[in-house]
């Protein structure tokens, strides 16, 4: 092999080398720019999840207050129907009397 040849085949690697360092370089500025994406869509979307969760205890809390108020209007309700049986009952009775009473 001559020195001509060796020059020529070091001249083709060393190009070879440097036509690779491009690639990878593109590559690694897609990678990041990709990354950079990535992280930006993350950030937005962890965003819309924290607000989301924020509105979901809103939620919650409102619920709860709801279920408290219906747990009282139910033992109202107990206590009024309770009532109301006693009444009937009182008055049932005062009418079985006042037929039984009657000549």
């Amino acid at each position: 092999m001559s020195t001509e040849d060796r020059v020529l085949r070091l001249e083709n690697s060393f190009n070879m080398l440097v036509e690779l360092a491009r690639t990878q370089s593109e590559r690694m500025d897609e990678y990041e720019r990709r990354s950079e994406e990535f992280a930006d869509e993350f950030e937005r979307r962890s965003g819309e999840l924290a607000e989301a969760q924020k509105q979901t205890e809103a939620h919650i809390s409102v619920l709860a207050e709801v279920m408290s108020e219906l747990g009282r209007a139910q033992t109202r309700t107990e206590a009024a129907l309770t009532r109301t049986e006693v009444a009937v009952t009182s008055l049932t009775e005062r009418f079985e009397q006042y037929i039984s009473s009657r000549p």
